[in-house]
């Protein structure tokens, strides 16, 4: 994989990819263990590696044609 810097931002996407979308950060909500069920912790989280939930702005959506 290759990166390639942003066209509308500073993050960075991977060239191979035929698409990508440029996004800002809006709100981020980190999932609480307290309000999911048991049985779903144990079965998607079983290592309790609780993953961050993001919401953005789409600033940009590029494509690059290939032949």
């Amino acid at each position: 994989m290759t990166l390639s810097d942003g066209l509308g931002s500073t993050v960075s996407y991977l060239t191979e990819s035929i698409m990508h979308y440029e996004c800002r950060i809006i709100h981020k909500n980190i999932i609480d263990d307290k309000s999911l069920e048991e049985p779903i912790i144990g079965r998607y989280y079983p290592k309790r590696d609780f993953h961050t939930v993001y919401y953005g702005e789409i600033l940009g959506v590029y494509q690059e044609i290939r032949n």
